[in-house]
């Protein structure tokens, strides 16, 4: 008995230690916000992101900004085609990826591979007037969002 309670103390102790405090802190993965306006001919895009979550090639601030391919157009029995993208500072915390898409299709979020494991993008497709048609909360590897203009 006497070993049983010396032994359970002992496990206390060293689990009320204050050196075996072990704080755990959540990191932030990011979030960027991505728009899909209809337009007429297509659509146009912006991509609005942290620059702590970029990798330096994508960094509008700095030179020579990699806007290609952030955005990729699929098309059944295709491979993914990168889509062309200009880069924009945002006030040096930012950066903005903005393009336009002549055709229909879906597209893919690609730059999602190059972010931090966890990061989301909240992403909006608008219609001519500006209503939302839809809302999505997109993660690496989801799925494409179907582009169409709509039936008026």
């Amino acid at each position: 008995m006497r070993r049983w309670l010396v032994r359970t103390l002992s496990l206390l102790l060293v689990a009320l230690a204050p050196w075996n405090v072990v704080h755990v802190r959540a990191h932030d993965p990011g979030l960027s916000t991505l728009t899909l306006a209809e337009a007429s001919g297509g659509f146009a895009f912006r991509l609005v992101i942290p620059n702590e979550a970029l990798p330096e090639s994508r960094r509008a601030a700095l030179p020579r900004c990699r806007g290609e391919g952030v955005l990729s157009l699929v098309r059944q029995g295709a491979p993914p085609r990168p889509l062309a993208a200009s880069c924009r500072d945002l006030a040096g915390h930012q950066t903005a990826f903005e393009g336009t898409l002549r055709e229909q299709g879906a597209v893919v979020l690609s730059l999602l591979d190059e972010l931090p494991r966890g990061h989301r993008s909240f992403a909006r497709v608008l219609d001519l007037q500006g209503a939302v048609r839809l809302e999505r909360l997109l993660a690496r590897g989801h799925a494409p969002l179907v582009l169409a203009p709509a039936m008026h």
